[in-house]
């Protein structure tokens, strides 16, 4: 399997998509999520902050 990454250009040959293998794509999502999870924590401590 190979793990570089292609792209996908466009017809003004921009770079459009990214291909990347399954597995890779499994981890960013589950590190996506656990960041996701972690942002109404930081939001809530910094209202707090704020109201004092």
């Amino acid at each position: 399997m190979r793990n570089t990454i292609q792209y996908i250009i466009d017809n003004q040959e921009v770079k459009t998509l990214v291909i990347v293998p399954f597995d890779k794509w499994e981890k960013i999502n589950s590190d996506y999520k656990k960041l996701r999870n972690k942002l109404p924590l930081v939001c809530n401590e910094g209202l707090v902050v704020n109201r004092l």
